[in-house]
């Protein structure tokens, strides 16, 4: 596996997402600074971007808006976007605010998506997966990975009607030079973050072994949805 292929399937999944999404000319709101916001943008979208952590903010590289604040608390005057957009972030907060972010969602855009990683993979994820939802429990954060089904139905509970629901499953195990530059990031953060050591050497080992055995990511969840 090179980077070469790896880079040529998540363009293809991003491309088949966004043909989803429809976003040229729209104004969207992406909730999590990231990869998505550069995504939009380049695909002719209108993009706000918004997250609760100042750091992710300085980082971001794209010319758009942004705005410090948790989603749930979103500052300004609803139906503002065509879209909301929560591209990796759900699984990131608390699971008893998921309702709650939707609903805002639904008053913020007629439209929403939401983009999350499958709680399903082989053996090495399933692995890594155990590992950093233990890590980021201890540190009082959350890993929390849901079923396309516990998407679909949470969506439709806040009153969006679903226009698009699927899974994409990845074509390509990770390259062994990103799993080590992934291996290196994630020792020095969690050392940043005062994560016992015991946790760091075990990531380190699972990403050894990933890089020996060959790991692929979870599939991707894709809900869209849309108020009739």
């Amino acid at each position: 596996m090179n980077h070469t292929d790896y880079k040529s399937e998540r363009e293809r999944v991003w491309k088949e997402i966004l043909s989803d999404l429809e976003v040229d000319g729209s104004k969207v709101i992406d909730v999590g600074i990231g990869e998505s916001t550069e995504k939009l943008a380049e695909a002719g979208a209108q993009v706000i971007g918004v997250d609760s952590e100042i750091e992710k903010l300085k980082e971001c590289e794209v010319d758009v808006p942004l705005v410090k604040c948790d989603i749930v608390n979103f500052p300004f005057e609803k139906r503002i976007a065509d879209l909301t957009l929560f591209n990796f972030t759900l699984h990131e907060i608390n699971p008893h605010q998921h309702s709650e972010a939707i609903r805002m969602a639904s008053l913020i855009s007629p439209r929403l998506a939401v983009i999350e990683p499958s709680p399903e993979g082989g053996p090495l994820y399933q692995r890594y997966k155990k590992l950093q939802q233990e890590i980021m429990e201890s540190i009082g954060k959350y890993e929390e990975y849901r079923s396309l089904s516990y998407w679909k139905d949470l969506v439709r509970k806040e009153g969006f009607e679903i226009t698009t629901a699927k899974t994409i499953k990845p074509q390509t195990v990770i390259p062994p030079s990103i799993l080590e530059d992934m291996k290196q990031d994630t020792i020095e953060t969690l050392k940043e973050k005062g994560v016992k050591k015991e946790y760091a050497q075990d990531m380190k080992e699972i990403l050894e072994d990933a890089k020996e055995q060959g790991m692929r990511w979870s599939p991707r969840l894709v809900v869209i949805g849309e108020h009739p």
